[in-house]
């Protein structure tokens, strides 16, 4: 395929002035096109997207899905990048990317409608290479008007119509994830109240030995069947906090249940 093919990046944004210019600087020089639909930022957020030439549009914030949804239908170009504000392409992904906009690579890549991207993940200063958190492959890159998120409480998904293909997992993106215990536990109390809340909405059934023998699987799989005691100290605190989100999570479905059915 000799073709050129344009690509957008899409992001939406809400105070990310810290992460932002990070991740505008490693797309620069592969984007046909950028947009950044902002839920209501106060600090320097639009600021940097102007200075990358980022087209800025503005939506209320009601949920990730309908949020990046209203983002992807701005784009105008072949392809769809979602890219969050605290990820940044890697050398490898940026070399893999221009050479398919330019149609150099293997032919039948270009029959897909999507491609799963790898993710690499840093957690309290440490970049995670087991512990299931990498490859981490999430879809982000579409054919316009081939797909759309579809809604959940925790982490909505982007379904694809089409073939779909995975990237060579060393050509990644970093992500820049928790830094500090405080920064994760932020997010704690929100995130297990949500993820019971799909539990809940999906007629998951409650029981006591989840709350007690899940949490112990989720640190067996995630510690010795993911490998996590190869990130060293990094590896027992992701086990032992996962664990602990798996405790909280069936926890809150189990007395969700409960409180949904008087009586018993």
């Amino acid at each position: 395929m000799s073709a050129y093919l344009s690509l957008s990046y899409v992001f939406i944004t809400y105070n990310e002035e810290k992460n932002l210019g990070r991740a505008l600087e490693s797309i620069k020089d592969t984007a046909d096109e950028i947009i950044v639909l902002d839920s209501g930022s106060s600090d320097k957020t639009l600021e940097i997207a102007e200075k990358y030439g980022a087209k800025i549009y503005h939506n209320k914030f009601e949920d990730f899905a309908s949020q990046k949804n209203k983002a992807i239908s701005y784009a105008a170009k072949d392809y769809i990048f979602v890219l969050d504000a605290d990820e940044e392409l890697s050398a490898g992904l940026k070399k893999w990317i221009a050479d398919f906009k330019n149609g150099t690579l293997d032919k039948n890549i270009y029959s897909a409608s999507g491609f799963f991207v790898a993710r690499k993940s840093s957690f309290l200063g440490k970049w995670i290479n087991h512990s299931g958190w990498f490859p981490d492959y999430t879809l982000r890159i579409i054919k316009r008007g081939t797909g759309a998120f579809k809604k959940a409480r925790v982490h909505e998904s982007f379904e694809v119509d089409g073939e779909k293909l995975k990237i060579n997992k060393d050509l990644f993106m970093w992500h820049y994830t928790y830094a500090s215990l405080e920064q994760y536990f932020d997010k704690f109390n929100s995130y297990t109240t949500l993820a019971a809340g799909d539990l809940y909405d999906r007629g998951a059934r409650a029981s006591a030995a989840k709350i007690f023998f899940n949490p112990v699987f989720s640190f067996i799989k995630q510690y010795f069947i993911k490998l996590g005691f190869l990130d060293g100290f990094h590896g027992i605190i992701l086990a032992v906090l996962s664990a602990f989100y798996v405790f909280v999570k069936y926890c809150k479905h189990y007395f969700l249940v409960r409180f949904a059915q008087p009586g018993k």
